[in-house]
């Protein structure tokens, strides 16, 4: 078991426990690396249809291509012929997991069917949805006063809006309110804005009685934007979107810049992921990398300095692909008595191929739930457990974690 190290710890008993989490961590990947060694094995002699290609990586500079640069980072893409998106894909930078966005709906930013601004003072809406739209456009100056509202429609439900602010805006209150199907309520929302101070995600659940709602003659599922008090400096902002495209799910945070925190997402065929974009000239290549940077440079930063690497799921899977119909199939009940040594087959109650190795059935590899376990097996089998996504061994008392 991995040590916590409490701060209240003697100096040379957390280093002793340090060293100690190192030798386990080392010994934990050594054993991981031997699972996989072994799993990779089997799918080469084609008994399993691979699912899952893993520890792919990027080594060559013509697989990178620059999408769209920012202030502090930039987004670069791989375009991966057999890859299909799915929720255990992971992604690597120098073995540290990137985060995952998702799957994105769209490379460019989606905007909402409506964005109309109520300015009270004068009486009227303004229609300013294509201006929304726009990632660097014409900034949109908006909730300049308590009576003024940002109205945002769908034709359908949404539980998130992203907006980027030009000019932040000071002394805003920000509320968020929908329609019940008789009027309007206010939004429990958490909001990354902080009230529209900076780039971020208003984000709430959607809620079980909202009702589509006409506004300047446009009959959609609306929220709406308010401040519960005057603003000093108004907010400008550049857009305002459905968070589900490459530009809005990749947008780090400041902390993120900050920390130097990279994360991913996929479209089709391609996985487009951050990359820090300035730094001291000491540490390009190293640390960061821009559009511009020479062709050396970027060698340096995506192939000698930094190793990217990705597990996808194959899109030419099929669910019972390989050549187990070639081997004889059992239950753990039926297995077949009096065989000889190294007879292997295909034990369909966990989904896996054991071996019977003189003294009893060793699982070469299986695919199990916590409940289906394999039973009646010799130390050493080893599977993957769907429940906890982690493969697992039986030591002959307990299954443990690889």
């Amino acid at each position: 078991m991995v040590d916590i190290i409490n701060p209240e710890t003697p100096i040379n008993q957390a280093v002793k426990k340090l060293v100690n989490n190192d030798l386990q961590i080392d010994g934990k990947i050594a054993s991981q690396d031997l699972s996989i060694l072994e799993m990779n094995l089997l799918y080469e002699s084609g008994a399993f249809a691979r699912k899952f290609r893993r520890n792919v990586v990027f080594d060559k500079l013509s697989y990178f291509k620059h999408f769209r640069g920012y202030s502090g980072f930039s987004i670069w893409y791989v375009e991966i012929s057999d890859y299909t998106y799915d929720p255990n894909n992971k992604m690597y930078v120098n073995d540290v997991q990137m985060k995952f966005m998702g799957e994105a709906s769209n490379e460019d930013i989606v905007s909402f069917d409506k964005v109309l601004h109520w300015v009270d003072a004068s009486g009227i809406y303004e229609d300013i949805t294509d201006e929304a739209q726009t990632e660097f456009g014409e900034p949109i100056e908006v909730l300049e006063a308590t009576g003024n509202f940002l109205y945002i429609g769908s034709q359908t439900t949404f539980n998130s809006i992203q907006i980027n602010p030009f000019t932040p805006a000071e002394g805003l209150d920000l509320k968020v309110d929908y329609w019940d199907g008789s009027g309007w309520v206010e939004l429990s929302v958490e909001d990354g804005t902080a009230n529209l101070t900076r780039i971020g995600n208003i984000s709430f659940t959607k809620p079980d009685n909202w009702q589509q709602t006409e506004v300047n003659g446009n009959t959609l599922y609306w929220v709406r934007l308010k401040t519960e008090t005057t603003p000093t400096i108004a907010p400008q902002l550049y857009y305002i979107a459905i968070p589900n495209s490459v530009i809005t799910l990749l947008r780090p945070t400041q902390e993120e810049l900050v920390f130097k925190i990279y994360a991913w997402c996929s479209y089709g065929k391609k996985v487009y992921f951050t990359v820090p974009n300035t730094g001291s000239s000491y540490t390009e290549g190293i640390e960061w990398v821009s559009e511009s940077s020479s062709q050396t440079v970027k060698e340096d930063f995506f192939l000698h300095n930094n190793t990217f690497k990705i597990d996808y799921k194959d899109l030419n899977y099929t669910e019972g692909g390989g050549q187990l119909a070639e081997l004889d199939t059992w239950t753990t009940a039926t297995r077949p008595a009096d065989v000889e040594r190294g007879k292997i087959g295909y034990n369909t109650d966990f989904n896996g191929v054991e071996m019977w190795i003189g003294d009893g059935w060793l699982v070469l590899t299986g695919n199990w739930t916590t409940n289906t376990r394999p039973q009646n097996v010799k130390p050493g089998s080893k599977g993957f457990n769907k429940d906890l996504e982690q493969l697992e061994y039986w030591d002959g008392e307990n299954w443990n974690l690889i």
